[in-house]
């Protein structure tokens, strides 16, 4: 799925062949910074250890895993986190007040 939702539409017209050439470059660097695919990128579990970028933990002694976030991107990356978790972190109710 394209970053750039009307890139068709933005190139439809004008210097087609320069303005195609600008936005694939901002729609590949949007998608190498996506939270989910950078989360999905540095994160990896192997069933006992949690390894997030060079920092590991050993989960064997842990019950759950609590993920805390806000912002944005808060919804990628808890996606990426619990993927990559295979289902092992805590699902507390989800609390989103609105306008904060």
């Amino acid at each position: 799925m394209r970053k750039i939702r009307n890139f068709e539409r933005l190139t439809d017209h004008g210097d087609a062949d320069s303005r195609r050439v600008v936005l694939t470059i901002a729609e590949r660097t949007l998608e190498r910074l996506d939270a989910y695919n950078r989360i999905k990128a540095i994160m990896r579990f192997d069933g006992r250890t949690l390894t997030v970028g060079t920092r590991q933990w050993d989960l064997d002694a842990k019950r759950n895993v609590y993920l805390v976030g806000a912002g944005k991107a808060c919804n990628a990356m808890a996606r990426a986190v619990d993927e990559v978790l295979g289902g092992r972190s805590a699902h507390p109710r989800h609390r989103h007040r609105q306008g904060v």
